[in-house]
């Protein structure tokens, strides 16, 4: 479904990805692992538009995507779940789960999608007219998801969705992310844990210093003598 091919990014005269190529297959979890710094944002940054490639292609169901206006992903089926939330925190839960249904594309689909986010976070109906800035870090990045699923991707992204988190939310979104995807969602996240990273997906990637070093399958990645030596002091 997604193509990420030899991609390389730049801000300003510093360069900060090389040669980045991945794959998200249809109904596919693929975690991008890595340490802070090393890249991982700014893949899919570039990949919904906010940052254009300085070199490589992406391609969506094989049709070049590479600068096209974050604005238009929507409307393609691409959805991204912004690192620390990003909620407009003097709105209410529900104003800031209906701007996922904005765009022109889904809009006419808003009232089914509601129910359907509700029924996957009942807190959302539950705190439908509270200011989500009095939220919890857990219960904002579940209201984060929401937004993110209004539009009703067919690849929802997400930018460190467990960062900050205490384990019992963890458990909660890494449940939420098994439901997404059994709807035949894809999912694409990056991570700085290498349990969270590759137990909970079908594939990964390492990233290092903006270049990917390995990849394989979830369960690969986390036997990899180099993962076990490097990330996990084996």
């Amino acid at each position: 479904m997604l193509e990420v091919k030899g991609i390389g990014v730049k801000y300003g005269d510093v360069q900060v990805l090389w040669d980045i190529s991945l794959t998200v297959g249809r109904g596919e979890v693929v975690a991008v692992m890595g340490p802070n710094g090393s890249g991982k944002s700014t893949i899919l940054k570039a990949i919904i538009g906010l940052v254009r490639p300085s070199a490589g292609t992406i391609t969506l169901d094989g049709k070049p995507i590479s600068g096209r206006p974050a604005h238009d992903m929507a409307g393609l089926g691409v959805s991204l779940v912004l690192e620390r939330r990003r909620l407009f925190p003097q709105m209410t839960v529900l104003e800031n789960v209906r701007m996922g249904a904005f765009h022109s594309a889904v809009r006419s689909r808003e009232k089914e999608r509601l129910e359907w986010v509700e029924y996957l976070f009942p807190i959302i109906r539950e705190r439908r007219g509270q200011l989500a800035g009095r939220m919890s870090g857990g219960e904002q990045q579940m209201v984060a998801i929401a937004r993110g699923l209004m539009s009703g991707p067919r690849l929802l992204m997400m930018d460190e969705p467990f960062l900050g988190l205490a384990p019992r939310i963890v458990a909660q979104i890494i449940d939420i992310i098994r439901k997404i995807n059994a709807e035949g969602i894809a999912v694409l996240f990056n991570e700085q844990n290498v349990h969270l990273s590759f137990s909970n997906a079908h594939r990964g990637y390492l990233l290092e210093s903006g270049r990917i070093v390995l990849e394989g399958s979830g369960l690969a990645m986390l036997e990899h003598e180099m993962v076990k030596r490097v990330y996990l002091g084996a």
